[in-house]
């Protein structure tokens, strides 16, 4: 059952109103009735199931019937820089990556970037992407909405500091001496994991030289070269496997 998030003021007490795409989307889309049970999360990740009350033509009200508690946190962080893509491959990267469990999600300017997102549509762009990531987390029962950030230059990107025992990796095709495999197998699985994944001509030999030098590592996926809307999805669900919780028992409800 899909998990809907709350906007910060939805939730009253005991009482649950919804507004906006989400009230249409539960009304209209999945046709909700009065006494229909969901289960929503607030800002902070808290879980309740609530029972539907009314229904209007531009909100639903709902109560509380029981508190499911708070999911752990993930057992890794991952944040996915993206070079931007083409057409609608952005769209399935992200919307992916929501299913997968990544944390952050970072689009990127590189120097093979095709498609350079033009300032007058940014904003329209960035609202588009974090719907289809919210959707996206709705539908895979994620415990947090990912923070889908404003696009940046790789250089910008890269500037940032580490966090504290961070992995950084960097998918690059050329590279010949280590697979993301060795790089999983180096060590206990870390609190956060950075990958890197660049534009459909992927990183020039530059990029990667200052992505060594900002701490990250670069690996290949392999003699196999994969597309680049499908790099980042394989490997977050390569790392998800060996590190998180993909392919782990079903925790349940909290209590």
């Amino acid at each position: 059952m899909p998990v809907f998030f709350l906007a910060p003021d939805a939730m009253r007490g005991d009482v649950v109103t919804l507004t906006g795409d989400l009230a249409r989307h539960i009304g209209g889309s999945l046709r909700h009735r009065v006494g229909d049970c969901l289960t929503v999360a607030d800002e902070h990740g808290a879980r309740y199931r609530v029972e539907v009350t009314d229904v209007g033509s531009a909100s639903i009200r709902a109560v509380v019937r029981r508190r499911l508690g708070s999911p752990p946190p993930p057992a890794v962080r991952l944040t996915l820089a993206q070079a931007v893509l083409k057409g609608s491959n952005m769209d399935t990267v992200l919307q992916k990556a929501a299913e997968l469990g990544a944390q952050r999600l970072v689009p990127l300017i590189t120097r093979r970037t095709v498609v350079r997102p033009r300032r007058e549509r940014e904003d329209r762009q960035l609202a588009r992407w974090r719907a289809i990531v919210l959707e996206a987390a709705q539908q895979s029962e994620q415990t947090r909405i990912p923070d889908v950030e404003e696009p940046r230059t790789l250089e910008a990107f890269l500037a940032e500091p580490s966090a504290a025992g961070e992995v950084r990796l960097m998918l690059w095709e050329d590279e010949r001496g280590r697979g993301l495999r060795d790089a999983v197998d180096a060590g206990p699985p870390p609190p956060r994991a950075t990958l890197l994944v660049g534009p459909e001509g992927g990183f020039d030999s530059e990029e990667a030289y200052l992505a060594r030098s900002a701490g990250f590592a670069t690996v290949s996926l392999g003699d196999a070269i994969l597309r680049a809307e499908t790099a980042g999805p394989v490997a977050l669900a390569l790392l998800q496997y060996a590190w998180g919780d993909l392919g782990r028992r079903p925790r349940g409800d909290a209590d």
